[in-house]
């Protein structure tokens, strides 16, 4: 049994021999990383294990980049401006380490309880509307007909979707000249000549306006509904719609009507005779879905290359966070080039590393349940922060508050580009681009579809419209066509016409239509319908552990047990609904190992602050004596660099095997603990680096027990601690202090 208190780093620590010194024995020598390698991670070819071995050097040598030197003012050129953690591993499969873990019994998406109740009944939320229903007959009235064409279009009642909405832009001296005049307009008619199923949540909503042109959607306050009913149009010919609330047309302005619909089968609306028109209708062509996120999900775009080492990109996607997380990524490309939630509620970072932590950061842009477009526009061949890193938050610029400095290129990256994870929220509307748009194309294309005629079309690297409405592939309609994936339990939401705010499409034509002004008797119905939406399924999972393994016992689909809610159109509490639960289970933690391919340090060190350091053309090289890694460097093995500093200098890595009979063999190797890290606290209840039963090799004669530990804030790195090991219980068998002086 062996006991030790420390904060494990590496089981094994090698000891610098010499420096720059030149091997005289024969010997083979094993090439990894060198100063041009664009990566930091890789496979390469050790001799095979039936060779044998004096001993083994790795020869370390570090750079600046290109052998230049940094300046305050550049800080890039040469070696980073900032000190970060860089350690060096190599992965040996045939081994495994294992770390002490704690795992939840039951794993329940979109739940953070402890006792879950659930039933396999589907349960919804219901939402309550008012409708209005105005019952009249006519005492006087005249109507003013605005077109007379015989074109059948599909607007604004068949567009094909179950959601729909469209805007109408009537001028004044349109009105003026069909016979409108000023005062109360009371309602109005649609020429239908084919008709269809009934046109639930219809309404109309009139506003006056200063626009001549409509090309695309009026978002601008100012609408007055005055049409709100489930309707069955069953007249061939004019359909009347009598407004509940009269719209008063001061006679002079141009006025804009909207229609929207939700809840009818595709395709089963209400087609219209048209007249034609030039700049005056829109229209949405297909529902409008966005994608819903858990906090464990996300989206991958995969590895978009054109954003690694480039100059130029811009991130575009409509989002709406529900939950905040701080640093939660909205966008996130392996960290490198990422925009994300900061640690204040609202603000929201915009980072470009390479390979220094350079950000830009915008507070108060980011309300919480309130769609918000973002726009990330980096120029790297500008000379400022505030020229390469720009933001811009429903089309507006925003100024952002810079630390370190911005570089004049992208890194390097195999990772994928991921959006919005571990974010509960939704996202719309993801456009990536190798270019950096201009204000006018941001604020000009926000509410529009991207189609050719935008003036950076030719630099659309991906586009997802995120209308598929399920499952989880994601169409990129850009000329790349790269495929997307949405990853953990992905849900989906459709805009209902009414709440449809975006990618209304121009239209050449516009309904024949009726204004009626008059007077006539009426009585107002209020009419209370309830809607449904059905709640997704929350995915249930069990867990057991086997031996040191955690197993999966079942997975379930089923709803949450209690109470359901119906809301009205404000969203407030009006009623509830009870769901019976037909099962119930409760939270436990399990203590299990959670296991990998053995990962052993060989290398660690803190970055430099690289300004005005020289290190001149041929670096600084280190010696290792490695012989004790003989068992692990054979054969094909995979190394990697890693931590946050291994862009910061440029390293070049080699292997030197001394060959020779070694005076005492090295017949294995393996990890007590993996390379891994805790606070002081957990290290002393043994939750982390606990005592642990080894079986030694038989057939060795001696055994080297080697530890390198650190420690960081006041877990170790200005406090002391004193560790030790403790083999076969009894006393302790060696102890020491850890400290760092502090200056």
């Amino acid at each position: 049994m062996i006991k030790m208190k420390l904060c494990l780093i590496a089981l094994l620590a090698c000891t610098i021999i010499s420096t720059n010194k030149i091997i005289a024995q024969d010997s083979v020598v094993v090439q990894t990383f060198d100063f041009n390698s664009t990566v930091r991670k890789g496979t390469f070819a050790f001799p095979p294990d039936t060779s044998t071995w004096q001993k083994i050097l790795m020869q370390y040598r570090i750079r600046c980049k290109k052998g230049q030197v940094s300046s305050s003012n550049n800080a890039l050129y040469g070696c980073g401006e900032w000190d970060y953690s860089c350690n060096t591993y190599i992965t040996d499969s045939s081994l495994t380490d294992s770390v002490k873990s704690k795992h939840n019994s039951y794993d329940i998406t979109n739940f953070n309880g402890t006792t879950f109740s659930y039933t396999y009944t589907p349960v919804y939320t219901y939402y309550q509307y008012i409708q209005k229903n105005m019952v009249y007959s006519v005492i006087n009235e005249n109507l003013a007909s605005v077109g007379n064409g015989a074109t059948l279009v599909n607007h604004p009642l068949a567009n094909g979707v179950t959601s729909g909405k469209t805007q109408y832009l009537y001028t004044a001296a349109e009105l003026i000249a069909a016979g409108v005049v000023a005062g109360d307009i009371n309602g109005m008619e649609l020429d239908i000549p084919q008709l269809g199923a009934q046109t639930d949540f219809l309404r109309i909503k009139i506003k006056a306006t200063s626009l001549s042109q409509l090309t695309q959607i009026d978002n601008t306050p100012g609408f007055n509904q005055v049409y709100f009913l489930n309707t069955p149009l069953s007249n061939v010919g004019y359909n009347r719609f009598q407004f509940y609330s009269p719209f008063n047309w001061n006679g002079t302005s141009n006025i804009i009507v909207e229609i929207n619909y939700n809840g009818k089968s595709a395709n089963s609306g209400h087609t219209a005779n048209a007249a034609s028109t030039v700049d005056a209708a829109v229209t949405s062509m297909t529902d409008d879905y966005n994608v819903k996120l858990n906090g464990s999900s996300y989206g991958d775009a995969g590895d978009i290359n054109e954003l690694d080492s480039v100059q130029k990109f811009t991130l575009q996607a409509w989002v709406k966070i529900n939950k905040w997380k701080n640093w939660a990524g909205i966008f996130n490309k392996d960290g490198k080039t990422t925009m994300e939630l900061g640690d204040v509620l609202d603000r929201v970072y915009c980072i470009v590393r390479n390979p220094n932590n350079s950000y830009g950061y915008a507070s108060g842009v980011l309300p919480l349940n309130t769609w918000t477009h973002l726009t990330m526009v980096y120029d790297g061949t500008k000379v400022s922060n505030g020229k390469r890193l720009r933001f811009y938050v429903n089309g507006a610029e925003v100024a952002l508050t810079y630390s370190g400095s911005i570089p004049n290129k992208t890194a390097q990256s195999t990772q994928v580009q991921k959006f919005l994870s571990g974010i509960d929220g939704q996202i719309d509307d993801v456009h990536i681009w190798n270019e950096a748009l201009d204000s006018a194309a941001i604020a000009g294309w926000m509410y529009k579809k991207i189609d050719t005629s935008h003036p950076f079309y030719s630099s659309l690297l991906a586009n997802y419209e995120m209308n598929e409405g399920l499952d989880s592939v994601l169409t990129d309609v850009s000329t790349y066509n790269r495929t997307g994936y949405l990853r953990n339990g992905i849900g989906w939401d459709k805009f209902d016409g009414n709440k449809i705010f975006k990618n209304l499409v121009p239209i050449t034509t516009r309904p024949n239509i009726n204004f009626a002004q008059g007077t006539y008797t009426s009585t107002l119905q209020d009419i209370i319908i309830t809607d449904s939406l059905l709640n997704n399924a929350q995915t249930v999972t069990s867990y057991t552990v086997n031996g040191t393994n955690l197993d999966t016992v079942y997975s379930l689909q089923a709803w949450q047990a209690g109470y359901g809610y119906v809301y009205d159109e404000a969203g407030a509490i009006v009623d509830s609904v009870m769901y019976a639960a037909d099962s119930t289970v409760t939270i436990s933690i399990l203590d299990y190992y959670a296991k990998w391919p053995s990962r052993f340090e060989i290398m660690s060190f803190v970055t430099p602050y690289g300004n005005n350091l020289d290190l001149g053309l041929t670096g600084k090289m280190y010696e290792f004596d490695v012989t004790d890694f003989a068992p692990v460097l054979k054969n094909n093995k995979y190394i990697s660099i890693e931590r946050g500093g291994e862009w910061q200098e440029e390293m070049d890595i080699k292997f030197i095997f001394i060959k020779g009979t070694p005076p005492a063999p090295v017949l294995s190797i393996r990890q007590l603990w993996p390379v891994t890290y805790d606070n002081y606290t957990n290290i002393l209840n043994d939750y982390r680096f606990e005592p642990r039963t080894v079986t030694m090799n038989a057939a060795g004669a001696y055994f080297k027990l080697k530890s390198a530990i650190t420690g960081h804030g006041q877990d170790g790195e200005f406090t002391y601690r004193t560790h030790y090991m403790n083999v076969d219980s009894g006393l302790k068998d060696f102890q020491w202090l850890v400290k760092k002086n502090v200056h």
